[in-house]
């Protein structure tokens, strides 16, 4: 009896820090960030959306067909996100994943229950699903194990949990939808996660901007009598006066079918017919 007021207050304690900004009403403030909870029947994706948004518990189960909630969450560096945590219902082998939990989600919870092997080998393959329809494997994600209170139950270790999460590329935790334990924990990781991957992508944008403002700096250039400089094309390799080798991308000249670079020696020693000037045209067009 002691342990299930114990439970009761821990879930009580979770609710409250979870729906403070709602009663404040800080909702709306913030990142928005948009979350899909995945996972197969059963497992309490349900009740781990609810826990998160409106601090409670349901007793009973209910399939669900899809849900959307709607809560604030503080961050770990204490910045506040609007949070819509779409609830998915069940998946099996044979589930196709919904333009609602694919497009515009910015994350994604991977829940499976300790209790069930079998639901820990689909959230795997709901995994290779999902990257294979978003065309990607830079996707947010974290693999949960939930029902933990459920000790003397269990099918599925931590360790599994996080020697696949690491073979996944994805964050790991383990949660009590029942309890409240770990819950906000859970989607604080994923959050994480998700600002992440934008630093990484913005990172990845700025790398790509300076490399083409150098390539428009480098095919602008212009020499001291103000005529372009004659620029090697994209990928290959010339030789310079002193004979050293410019750039990285072309193969040895003595590959084969690929022939030796000119030298610019080579062009400038050239002997180039001068052109006719005016007059003698002009001549030539007299005598013609």
């Amino acid at each position: 009896m002691a342990a299930a007021a114990t439970t009761g207050r821990a879930g009580d304690r979770v609710g409250n820090e979870l729906t403070s900004a709602l009663t404040s009403g800080s909702v709306g403030l913030g990142l928005v960030r948009r979350i899909a909870v995945l996972g197969a029947r059963g497992v309490g994706k349900s009740a781990l959306t609810i826990r998160l948004c409106e601090g409670t518990f349901p007793e009973s189960y209910l399939p669900t067909i899809e849900d959307t909630y709607q809560t604030a969450i503080r961050g770990r560096d204490n910045q506040l996100y609007t949070c819509e945590v779409i609830d998915t219902a069940g998946q099996d082998e044979f589930s196709p994943l919904g333009a609602q939990a694919t497009i515009g989600v910015d994350g994604y919870v991977l829940l499976y229950s300790v209790r069930d092997a079998t639901s820990f080998e689909m959230a795997q393959y709901i995994n290779d699903r999902l990257l294979t329809t978003l065309g990607s494997e830079q996707v947010p994600r974290i693999l949960v194990g939930n029902q933990i209170d459920y000790a003397s139950d269990r099918e599925v270790t931590r360790d599994q949990g996080e020697q696949a999460a690491r073979l996944l590329d994805a964050a790991f935790c383990e949660c009590s939808a029942k309890t409240g334990a770990n819950t906000l924990e859970v989607f604080r990781a994923l959050l994480e996660e998700i600002d992440r991957a934008g630093a990484d992508g913005l990172d990845d944008d700025d790398e790509e901007e300076e490399k083409e403002e150098t390539e428009d700096g480098v095919q602008g250039a212009e020499d001291a009598s103000g005529r372009p400089l004659r620029t090697a094309p994209a990928g290959e390799q010339y030789e310079r006066r002193d004979g050293k080798q410019s750039g990285a991308n072309r193969r040895s000249s003595s590959g084969q079918g690929v022939s030796p670079p000119r030298r610019f020696t080579d062009w400038a020693d050239e002997k180039v017919s001068p052109s006719p000037s005016g007059s003698a045209l002009l001549s030539r067009c007299i005598t013609q």
